[in-house]
């Protein structure tokens, strides 16, 4: 199977656009699209943009961007979780440590009530005796 910079400049040969072209349609720069026909992602100036990179390159000649992707998704680097994503993941972590919390002062509330109402239970048992 060709890699996914091979299927692109494939594409984009067979289409007769030149580089330069693809350049002033994508708004990408010239050394960036050369790194992506080469398969090179590690040396794009963020390797977080690859994804970004190909979707618009592909959508400049008429190649499925998703499935291109979806095929390639080996080839391309691992990407950072996004700002949200980290967000959410952290807000679900600190969610669950306070479920726990919670949950302990529940079970400690409970275990006091029952301990206070049975010393109250042994006081009167004690009080009907002797009076």
């Amino acid at each position: 199977m060709k890699s996914i910079g091979e299927t692109l400049r494939n594409k984009r040969e067979q289409l007769g656009m030149t580089l330069v072209e693809l350049e002033q349609k994508t708004k990408i720069q010239r050394p960036f699209l050369i790194i992506i026909e080469k398969n090179e992602f590690e040396n794009l100036p963020n390797p977080d943009y690859t994804r970004g990179f190909i979707t618009k390159y592909a959508s400049a000649i008429n190649v499925s961007p998703a499935e291109l992707i979806d095929k390639h998704q080996s080839e391309l680097p691992k990407t950072a979780p996004s700002a949200k994503d980290a967000f959410r993941s952290l807000t679900q972590e600190k969610r669950s440590q306070s479920e726990i919390t919670e949950k302990k002062m529940i079970t400690k509330l409970i275990t006091q009530m029952v301990t206070f109402f049975g010393i109250c239970l042994v006081i009167w048992v004690l009080l009907l005796i002797i009076i």
